[in-house]
Order: structure tokens, then sequence, then C-alpha cells
């Protein structure tokens, strides 16, 4: 048996009432030349000049598993301490009720009086490249079985904050190539930015860890390796 990481491993065995032994984790080998060339792409976008205040990015599914409202909410306590703005890249599928959430996910901002501050792109043909240019980016997902975009943002070198659910563990360890928080918890999201963002040096450090973790851990033949 095959998980793509430990947290659906641990979740296999429990749930077959197999022993854990029998389960091996082959991680998804996400990263390559072909990534960072991507991330290293022109993108001019205002937001984005010298001199302007930190971006702070999700990318997903506009849908309730990636719970960008706690992201929303957590942006916004952040907003009230410190210069930001908040980036969220995706879009909703077209069924009735995903573009109902995404309808609410649109309107947060203006209610919590920070519209001006958070941009939908909607989907992007190159999220890495915004990737590369953020100051963090943030997995606010109630649930993951890998975190596929998460290794993509590591791999652009931006530190990470991402909730401990299922196989994020795997790709981050807290306070090394990024930090870690409980998912559905603004106020601990919103500390967790703070925190990175009080000190630069330190989530420059982070940035560095987590692509260097990607590019050993998560090549084809780091990945090759692990069968």
């Amino acid at each position: 048996l095959v998980a793509v990481s430990d947290g659906i491993a641990d979740d296999m065995a429990a749930f077959a009432n197999l022993p854990r032994e029998r389960v091996l984790t082959v991680h998804n080998p996400v990263t390559g030349p072909h990534l960072e060339a991507r991330a290293a792409a022109p993108l001019d976008h205002p937001w984005l000049q010298a001199g302007a205040p930190p971006v702070i990015l999700g990318v997903g599914m506009l849908k309730p598993q990636k719970d960008f409202a706690t992201l929303i909410r957590a942006f916004a306590r952040v907003r009230a301490e410190r210069p930001a703005r908040l980036v969220i890249l995706g879009d909703a599928r077209g069924d009735a009720k995903d573009q109902a959430h995404k309808a609410e996910l649109l309107a947060l901002p203006a209610k919590l009086g920070i519209a001006e501050h958070v941009l939908f792109p909607g989907f992007v043909e190159n999220p890495q490249a915004w990737m590369a240019r953020a100051s963090c980016f943030v997995l606010s997902s109630r649930w993951e079985g890998f975190g596929h975009v998460l290794v993509e943002a590591m791999a652009a070198a931006v530190p990470p904050i991402a909730s401990a659910v299922g196989g994020v563990p795997d790709l981050v360890s807290d306070g090394v190539e990024g930090l870690l928080v409980q998912p559905r918890d603004p106020q601990a999201l919103a500390n967790a930015i703070s925190r990175l963002f009080a000190n630069d040096a330190a989530r420059q450090r982070m940035g560095r860890c987590a692509r260097e973790r990607i590019r050993r851990d998560f090549s084809p033949k780091a990945i090759a390796g692990q069968v």
C-alpha cells in the first residue's frame, strides 16, 4: 500500500486496521528546473514593485477545503497592525455550490474593511512567478493529502505558513522551512504572519531552507529512491 504522505499513511493504516509498516510513503515529485524557470519569468504588477507593502499569497481552488475565509480574516488582523497586501490566486468550478462560496469569499474583504488591500486575480497561467515575489505563502487548508502547491511555493524560496494537517508536516518543519499553525484559527494564523514579518532575516532564511529542502527531497530522483 502506498500513500503520498506520512499523514495519509497513518490514516490509511488506522482506518483499515493494518500494521503501519505495511503502508509505504512515496511523495509526489514536484520540483525541477522547469519550476525555477517559471519562477524567474517576468511579472509586472504594481503590488510587486520595490518599496511596495509585503504581499501575502494564497493559491488554490476557491472552495471550502482551502479555507481562504480564515486567511482573509487573519489578514484583516495583520493589516490593522502594519501595511500589507493579500493576493489569492485561483477560481471556483462551475457548479452552483462552489460559485456561491466564491461569491462569499469575494464579498468578505469589503465586510472587513480591507477590500482595497485584497486581490483576486482568478486563474493565472504562471503562479510560480507570483510565488517568487511574495513575502510569504499561506496554505490555510482544513485538510490536505500532500500539499502540491506548498511544494511549488517552497521551491520558489518563499517562506510558508501552513495548516498542520495531513501531509503538510512532511514538508515543513516548524521554525525551519516555515511555520505551522492549527487550521481554522484566524488569530493563530495572524500571529504567525506577524511573527514572520517581524524578523526579515529569519523570514529570508526560512525561504532559503524551504527551497533547499524541496531541491533535496522532492526531485524525481529523490522520490524514486523512496520506492
